[in-house]
């Protein structure tokens, strides 16, 4: 892969098994510490109202564009079980790449 838009088609929210992944998988944009989820243009705690992206690089841009520094993009699955989600940007890579229990000195 060595463009975006690669990169975008690898992680995009297309099919499997003939399924839409949107029928049971959105990537959204949630705040880590209210846990309210960015609709487009400000923050609602109702999933249902919380923006979809198609792909993890277009929620990382939103990130961007919207100056959301602290935001996390959170995959979220039909079964609650299988969410995940990770900091956007590079301190959140670098917070990401630590186990929980290594304190960065320079972030805390």
């Amino acid at each position: 892969m060595n463009n975006l838009s690669e990169l975008s088609e690898w992680f995009s929210l297309q099919s499997r098994e003939g399924i839409p992944y949107s029928d049971y998988m959105r990537i959204v944009i949630q705040d880590p510490t209210s846990k309210a989820f960015f609709d487009g243009a400000n923050w609602d705690y109702d999933l249902q109202h919380a923006k979809t992206f198609e792909n993890v690089a277009q929620a990382e841009s939103c990130c961007a564009e919207q100056q959301l520094a602290n935001a996390l993009v959170a995959v979220k699955f039909s079964d609650p079980n299988s969410d995940f989600s990770f900091p956007v940007g590079t301190r959140g890579a670098l917070l990401v790449s630590r186990s929980r229990t290594t304190k960065i000195k320079s972030l805390c």
